[in-house]
């Protein structure tokens, strides 16, 4: 990207004959966040997965105007789509929705005979979790709708959501003196970067 200086993804059409590139949107992702396109048969657009590193941690499916830029989101959930295709009239999708689980267990000692679950969460500790000194577990769950970072017991209760409305928050990890934890975000910064690390206090941690 000319005005930022970063790499992009974006989508481009190629004539068959020539191979001349021709451009198709000026909207721009991030790198690798662009996945399957497939045109629509009146040619009036197209379907494209993205991954939009400022929602969600899920690839969904897009619609794009041609000529033109306007986006519509066709799956809006915390799922993720792979591969994609149309019918000859484009009037039916076919894709495949990919479906995970995670949750928080402790294992007394490293035994797995004695472990329990301490989260019923869908992807709790997914992108990260952190044993705290004061004995708690920080850890990512997306309960909120996005990535954000969560504190519990050790037995599952006293649960605390310690980020929220600033991007996806992932990678926890609680400094030795328990005062800190360390974590990286999307949250936008003054370098625009795509993803920094932070800081939050534990003792009055910062949405």
């Amino acid at each position: 990207d000319p005005s930022t200086g970063r790499p992009y993804s974006t989508v481009i059409g190629l004539e068959v004959e020539s191979g001349a590139e021709i451009p198709i949107t000026s909207q721009k992702w991030c790198v690798g966040c662009v996945g399957q396109v497939a045109w629509l048969a009146d040619g009036s657009g197209l379907l494209l997965l993205v991954l939009n590193p400022g929602l969600s941690a899920s690839v969904q499916i897009w619609q794009m105007s041609y000529p033109g830029d306007e986006t519509l989101k066709i799956t809006n959930d915390l799922n993720n789509y792979s591969r994609l295709s149309l019918t000859a009239d484009s009037s039916t999708i076919v894709t495949v929705q990919r479906e995970g689980a995670a949750s928080i267990w402790i294992a007394p000692q490293g035994e797995a005979s004695r472990a329990r679950q301490i989260s019923s969460g869908r992807y709790d500790g997914q992108l990260g979790l952190s044993w705290m000194p004061d004995g708690k577990v920080a850890y990512t769950s997306q309960e909120s709708g996005v990535v954000d970072i969560w504190s519990t017991g050790a037995d599952g209760k006293d649960q605390k959501q310690l980020t929220a409305n600033a991007g996806r928050n992932l990678d926890p990890w609680a400094t030795p003196d328990g005062r800190h934890i360390i974590f990286s975000s999307t949250r936008p910064t003054a370098s625009a970067s795509l993803r920094s690390i932070w800081r939050m206090d534990t003792t009055s941690p910062s949405p």
